[in-house]
């Protein structure tokens, strides 16, 4: 606020400005005119008292001289003897201001967003092996990328002349950690991630705070403006970053190209199955599912695409009556694939064993909406086929080590430890949704001994 001790006379000036430039504001002209207008103005015209609050404001923003003026006791004052305008409608006058002032701000941010992301999009993605040696002093451009409904969506950034991808943490951060190593331990392709906390002053995450802070850029100003809450866990998932191409680059590809990648999406409907991961491929759950999850990046050689599959999530069941539900259906699912060969597609595609459920028919239909793929018997083989090397893949390493779930996890909860020993309180949480007993029982549905 101006410390100036304006006289009678100077707050009548400003007071009189004020009321002006309520007119121009209601007469919808933007504030930017406005004020070049202003600046413009030579002594004695009647926007000339405004170009007197301006040159004696303590700030060069138009915004903040509005409120160091209305806050100015003398012009308060002033503005209460006056007749033709009151305090209020001096204080409306600062709100349609300001709000117009933000308009203009928030168009300016969304054009500085989207070159940032014409030239972050342009850079090549850290290499994996890097992630975990990030120099954040070499931080660039950097832009905020909304998730879905319940996602805190991600931060891209530059390092040097690569890219990375930051997560807020969460409660399902631990979760995604260990789908991280479980789906990756499958060999199936998953993004590289690294733990950051707040307490561990080596491991970035302060810098890179620090970094997001003065550099990110956002597609909306309601984003920006709750940035401090999601980085209120004090801890981040730094993630690989993925060149992705369109849903529908499936569809133009060759068809060995094709049919392998469609076995890649049978594999992970069984990672899923066994994770309780429904936030995918509409399989053991009826849903929409999500298509976002799913990357196609092109090989780096060669022909055809790599498919990376993202935020992973599990959701072990607590209750025993739901448990019981589950592990049911996913009887059902063995029963309804294993007992059935490609002569009886139409049954596994056609029947699902329940109707709260998608089934193969579901996916059928998830790769008719956002794949623009009528699946094709060979193509509905390999669906099944790699369903079942997934599954086989699994129990080949359960039975080669029981523990393994619980090794996961044990290194999951590693990965969230403070340095003062303890696990971090809200990962400490989401640790409670990774539970082994859960993934054994689903194992021992497929494992009957053969």
């Amino acid at each position: 606020m101006s410390d100036l001790a304006y006289s009678k006379e100077e707050a009548e000036k400003v007071c009189k400005g004020l009321n002006r430039f309520f007119v121009l504001v209601q007469s919808g002209q933007g504030i930017g005119p406005i004020c070049e207008g202003i600046k413009a103005q030579k002594a004695g015209s009647e926007l000339e008292t405004i170009c007197f609050a301006l040159a004696h404001s303590s700030t060069g923003s138009v915004k903040q001289t509005f409120k160091e003026l209305l806050m100015n006791p003398v012009i308060r004052k002033t503005a209460q003897d006056e007749k033709s305008r009151s305090v209020t409608q001096l204080n409306a006058t600062y709100a349609k201001a300001k709000k117009m002032t933000f308009k203009e701000e928030r168009q300016l941010a969304a054009e500085k967003a989207k070159e940032n992301v014409k030239i972050l999009f342009s850079l090549a993605p850290l290499p994996a092996e890097y992630i975990a040696e990030i120099n954040w002093e070499t931080v660039g451009l950097c832009h905020h990328i909304p998730g879905g409904e319940q996602s805190s969506g991600i931060f891209v950034m530059q390092i040097g002349d690569k890219l990375v991808t930051v997560k807020p943490g969460s409660v399902s951060s631990p979760g995604e950690y260990f789908c991280f190593l479980f789906y990756q331990k499958m060999g199936l392709r998953i993004p590289r991630l690294k733990a950051l906390l707040a307490s561990d002053a080596e491991n970035g995450y302060n810098h890179m705070v620090s970094a997001v802070t003065k550099k990110a850029t956002f597609t909306s100003e309601e984003v920006k403006l709750s940035f401090p809450y999601l980085m209120k866990a004090n801890m981040a998932l730094l993630g690989e970053f993925i060149l992705n191409q369109p849903l529908n680059v499936l569809s133009r590809e060759r068809v060995e190209e094709r049919l392998e990648a469609i076995s890649e999406i049978g594999k992970v409907l069984a990672l899923d199955l066994i994770m309780n991961n429904g936030d995918r491929i509409p399989f053991a759950h009826r849903s929409d599912g999500n298509a976002n999850n799913i990357l196609f990046e092109r090989r780096t050689a060669g022909n055809g695409v790599h498919l990376c599959f993202i935020d992973n999530t599990t959701t072990a069941i607590v209750r025993p009556k739901g448990r019981k539900k589950y592990l049911k259906l996913v009887e059902e699912i063995r029963e309804l694939v294993y007992e059935s060969d490609s002569s009886l597609l139409d049954v596994v595609f056609r029947t699902t064993p329940r109707e709260d459920i998608g089934g193969m028919r579901g996916v059928a239909d998830f790769f008719r909406l956002h794949f623009e793929i009528e699946l094709s018997e060979k193509e509905k083989v390999a669906l099944v086929s790699g369903f079942k090397a997934g599954i086989d893949n699994t129990l080949d390493m359960y039975r080669e080590n029981p523990n393994v779930f619980h090794e996961l996890k044990d290194e999951t909860a590693e990965a969230f430890r403070e340095t003062s020993g303890e696990i971090h309180l809200m990962s400490e949480q989401g640790l409670k949704t990774i539970d082994p007993a859960f993934y054994d029982n689903i194992i021992s549905c497929f494992d009957l001994g053969n």
